[in-house]
């Protein structure tokens, strides 16, 4: 997808590669595992009109990057980099991987106001047992797998759950997922959101793990989060139209917003 020229692009002395766009609260967008800046072509153009300053990061072993390799510990080390570059940052929006990388950084002492957390897996382990049943793996090769895993990461897997982590957060919290995402389970969302102080919800129908990104309500919604007041109250609940192309008409429903 086309996307904005970006004002600026660089690779920073840590060799993160990262796009900055326009200027005012900075955001920075984070994409997932095999993901790619231009996922986000819908958001930044609606970033910047509403008057922030963009900053996307491809984490460790992504594009414009210098590292070869990756892990989700990678990923939070990189977003960490980015601030330690550009200064402080109002808003992190973060996508699958991306954003299982981000509630790390914060664990880890990023400090921002505002995360959306998008078609996040809130389980490491979970996702490293999906690869393995994909693969066909029986039990010793997934419990060999997971071992030189954590082995290389240098952290367990398991201790790298999103649901545990997010008790201990204090920034506001916008949580968006697709009931019908093949590769995430919608129970992940829920149990974040249940679990983060405060967070928010928005489920979407039929925009599946990736596609989600490039729907405009979706990124409005996740504009009018960022933009919302510190001391205003939780919307109640409430169903948009979602205006999908016409070939998605027919199997498209609405948004849920909790």
């Amino acid at each position: 997808m086309t996307i904005p020229e970006a004002d600026e692009i660089i690779v920073t002395m840590s060799g993160m590669g990262v796009r900055r766009w326009g200027r005012g609260p900075r955001v920075m967008l984070v994409h997932g595992w095999e993901g790619r800046f231009s996922q986000f072509a819908v958001l930044v153009p609606m970033l910047l009109e509403a008057g922030f300053e963009v900053v996307s990061v491809d984490p460790p072993g992504h594009g414009l990057s210098n590292a070869q390799t990756s892990n989700p510990v990678e990923f939070a080390k990189g977003i960490n980099a980015a601030v330690q570059t550009f200064g402080p940052f109002f808003a992190i929006v973060g996508h699958s991987m991306g954003a299982t990388g981000t509630v790390l950084a914060l664990d880890s002492g990023t400090s921002v106001q505002r995360v959306a957390l998008v078609s996040m897996p809130a389980s490491l382990e979970f996702t490293l047992r999906a690869i393995c049943q994909k693969i066909g793996f029986g039990a010793s090769a997934t419990a060999a797998f997971l071992t030189k895993i954590d082995q290389i990461v240098g952290v367990p897997a398991a201790d790298l759950d999103a649901r545990r982590l997010a008790a201990h957060r204090g920034e506001a919290a916008l949580i968006v997922h697709d009931r019908n995402d093949p590769q995430v389970p919608l129970s992940h969302a829920k149990e974040v959101a249940a679990t983060w102080p405060g967070a928010k919800q928005i489920f979407s129908d039929r925009l599946g793990h990736t596609r989600i990104l490039a729907n405009a309500q979706i990124c409005g919604a996740i504009i009018g989060f960022l933009k919302e007041q510190p001391d205003e109250k939780q919307q109640p609940a409430a169903v948009i139209s979602t205006g999908f192309a016409k070939r998605d008409r027919d199997v498209a429903s609405a948004l849920e917003l909790h």
